[in-house]
């Protein structure tokens, strides 16, 4: 496929749209049934955007397409990455994205969005929020891992969307930094619903109904104090912990070290116990993935050269 970031206009009609980056995530069994948040999400339908900025690991996505399951609307998802960083190819996706839901609307996006001649930037935004307008019903749109996004034209075309939003348009944006936007404003206009990390971590019931899923891990009740304590409510630290905790030789030594450092030093050294009981080959497919916000197989294949076959 064509890099998106260096895409010529002239090859846009040939862009091919990848369905999983407009797939919403499918529910798990292990999800953790989360209401305050999904509660939340749904009083902030009644403003134009919906931020959710925390550091990786801490259930941004998740959270979202839990709570989407919940809510009648009917909602598009896009997940961005560094290949998004052009004005015409993200407009590619919107559009694709919210055809998914409704079928034969957005012509006119479509077809600018295909123009030999770029229009400008103004005529480009009138023509989607006119058109966002006319859909037939509100709609949630997830803009997931906005983090990925640095270009100028595409911060700018959400201002525009963001302060000429139709009321039945509910742009939702997660990413790890606060995105370029004028957040100030709607903030002082109570325009803007927030969660961050803060919001986003596991409450003590919540970690307890996740150790107590995975409580035929070796969990005790010591084990199960120790990780809340020292994961903080960060997710993927609890994953971690449970993941060492049922390969550890010795537990009891695990939870010591545990215990003995700060909250930082103990899923530093969660993670080390991790990777160390991994086959190198594992070990060296890890490290070389590292360095992607997203996982498939086309890409790791590039980044490892695809030279060694890991273990299953």
């Amino acid at each position: 496929m064509v890099s998106a970031a260096t895409t010529p206009q002239v090859l846009l009609s040939e862009f091919t749209v990848l369905q999983t980056k407009i797939n919403k995530p499918q529910p798990k069994a292990d999800w953790i049934k989360r209401p305050r948040l999904s509660t939340q999400l749904t009083h902030g339908l009644n403003r134009p955007l919906i931020l959710l900025s925390a550091p990786a690991g801490f259930g941004k996505s998740t959270a979202l397409a839990q709570w989407l399951t919940q809510t009648p609307l009917p909602s598009a998802w896009i997940s961005l990455d560094e290949s998004d960083n052009d004005l015409f190819v993200f407009l590619t996706y919107l559009t694709a994205a919210i055809q998914g839901i409704f079928p034969g609307t957005l012509a006119q996006s479509a077809q600018l969005r295909r123009a030999l001649q770029r229009p400008p930037l103004a005529h480009l935004a009138s023509c989607l929020i006119n058109e966002l307008a006319e859909l037939p019903s509100d709609f949630v749109l997830v803009l997931d891992d906005y983090h990925a996004v640095h270009e100028p034209a595409i911060h700018d075309l959400l201002t525009e969307l963001i302060e000429y939003a139709p009321r039945n348009t509910h742009l939702v944006l997660a990413a790890r930094t606060d995105p370029p936007l004028a957040l100030p404003k709607l903030r002082a206009r109570r325009e803007l619903l927030e969660l961050r990390a803060a919001d986003l971590r596991f409450t003590h019931e919540e970690t307890q109904a996740f150790l107590a899923s995975v409580k035929g891990d070796g969990i005790t009740p010591r084990v199960a104090e120790a990780l809340e304590v020292h994961s903080e409510g960060w997710i993927v630290g609890l994953r971690l912990g449970v993941l060492s905790v049922g390969e550890s030789e010795n537990p009891d030594e695990l939870l010591s070290t545990l215990k003995a450092g700060n909250p930082r030093h103990a899923m530093d050294f969660l993670l080390t116990e991790v990777l160390v009981r991994q086959a190198p080959p594992v070990q060296n497919f890890l490290l070389r993935t590292s360095i992607l916000d997203r996982l498939n197989g086309d890409l790791c294949d590039v980044v490892t050269g695809n030279l060694e076959q890991i273990p299953s």
